[in-house]
């Protein structure tokens, strides 16, 4: 016996019908057919009654009965019953009027069968429906355990993307208190070259410049003159590396100004074998501080090795506004660079790698292209803020398997009067009976 009959045969079937010799057989009837469990009512209203606290698996319903016909017993069963968990019944009777059929099926019978009926025939019914009841009572199990499974998986889900959601706003966090601190230690550096290495060579200067008008020989004098020069420049040089460190007009101006101020630089420096620097700025809007740091830190890398490195006549540079952030890109005709120099930095050298790390840390991208002889193009894109994840909407609503219903499962399944159900012609007089 497989385990597909033995459940068939430990199958709930309840009879339901005022005629007591009716029930006998029937009673006999699915005895002999293997079916085991049975329980029959002929009081239609204790029938109900138990019924509303103990289901079985499938009702044979006679439709003709004093005080609650078939029809009444029906509509009283469905009120009691949820749509996913009905119980399929067979209605018995005499009437095969399509009235009759039509308001039975109506009422929720799973199929009909009228008297005299060929026992086999029920029979074969009666397992089709039992294997189709408890094939659904198996998919609203499976149906419940997928939605646990689900629930549990989203629930996952959801701390999975909070804890992500945390790492991005701690990413963010620090992304912020390293810019500044970079940024603070910058103008305390610069305070100090301002306040007291400036200050010393001021009065180195003067010192010399004192010393210069008292000098005793034309070799003296000329030895003074060339250390004043030295001093000039060693204090312009400075005051070039104050404006690297803290350029002031980043913070009263904004970043157009200061990439203005940049690039302006090296034409009030005099120097004319200094590359011709072209700007290109259009931004939507200023950007906050970090992401405007960040924006003129790279760009100020990207000029400082294109004009002491590449041996450009000629230097591009472009901010905008681009797909929720600001596109650099700074682009020579120089030298160019060696591929292999791309990934092995030279000793006291940090400019490629600093420009990587700086928009890699603000959540953004940076690339470098270079042919030897063909020149450079630095490229970076800078979000204006931190691209957080962001949850899928339908995890923030309960997640919810395809629903099986019972009508779902009766649509799949062809109705009881399309399907051909095998009869018997060899009838033993011992199990084959007809009966009203």
């Amino acid at each position: 016996m497989t385990i597909q009959d033995e459940r068939l045969g430990a199958a709930r079937i309840g009879i339901v019908d005022d005629e007591t010799a009716n029930v006998r057989v029937l009673e006999r009837f699915l005895g002999l057919a293997g079916f085991r469990a049975t329980h029959s009512w002929t009081d239609p209203e204790a029938a109900l009654a138990d019924l509303a606290t103990e289901r079985v698996d499938l009702l044979l319903l006679d439709l003709i009965m004093p005080r609650v016909d078939g029809y009444a017993f029906m509509e009283r069963l469905r009120t009691s019953e949820s749509e996913a968990g009905r119980t399929p019944v067979i209605v018995l009777t005499a009437d095969a009027t399509p009235a009759a059929r039509l308001r039975a099926l109506g009422l929720g019978a799973s199929d009909f069968l009228t008297k005299p009926f060929d026992p086999t025939e029920v029979s074969l019914r009666i397992r089709n429906l039992l294997i189709g009841h408890f094939l659904e009572i198996d998919l609203l199990a499976e149906k419940a355990s997928l939605e646990t499974q689900v629930r549990a998986r989203t629930a996952a889900l959801r701390e999975s993307f909070d804890n992500v959601r945390r790492l991005f706003e701690q990413r963010e966090q620090l992304f912020q208190r390293l810019v500044t601190a970079q940024e603070e230690e910058r103008r305390r550096v610069a305070a100090d070259i301002h306040d007291d290495t400036i200050q010393t060579m001021a009065a180195l200067g003067i010192r010399l410049e004192l010393a210069r008008r008292q000098a005793g020989s034309d070799e003296l004098g000329r030895q003074l003159d060339l250390a004043i020069e030295a001093v000039h420049l060693a204090t312009r040089s400075l005051r070039d590396l104050l404006f690297e460190l803290h350029p002031v007009v980043l913070d009263r101006d904004g970043l157009e100004a200061a990439l203005r101020a940049e690039t302006g630089r090296s034409a009030l420096g005099g120097d004319e074998d200094a590359p011709v620097v072209d700007l290109e700025v259009s931004l939507d809007a200023e950007p906050e501080e970090q992401t405007r740091v960040t924006v003129y830190r790279i760009a100020q890398e990207a000029l400082r090795n294109a004009r002491r490195h590449s041996g450009a006549t000629h230097i591009r540079l472009v901010a905008r506004s681009d797909q929720g952030g600001i596109r650099l890109i700074v682009a020579d005709d120089g030298r160019g660079i060696d591929p292999e120099a791309r990934h092995r930095q030279a000793p006291g050298h940090l400019g490629l790698s600093s420009m990587r790390e700086r928009a890699e840390i603000a959540g953004g991208t940076w690339t470098v292209m270079s042919e030897p002889g063909v020149g450079t193009t630095v490229e970076a894109w800078i979000p204006l803020r931190f691209e957080r994840p962001t949850i899928p909407p339908e995890l923030l609503m309960d997640i919810g398997v395809v629903r099986t219903s019972v009508a779902d499962f009766v649509d799949a399944v062809p109705a009881a009067e399309d399907r051909d159900v095998p009869v018997a012609d060899d009838r033993a007089a011992s199990d084959q009976e007809t009966f009203w």
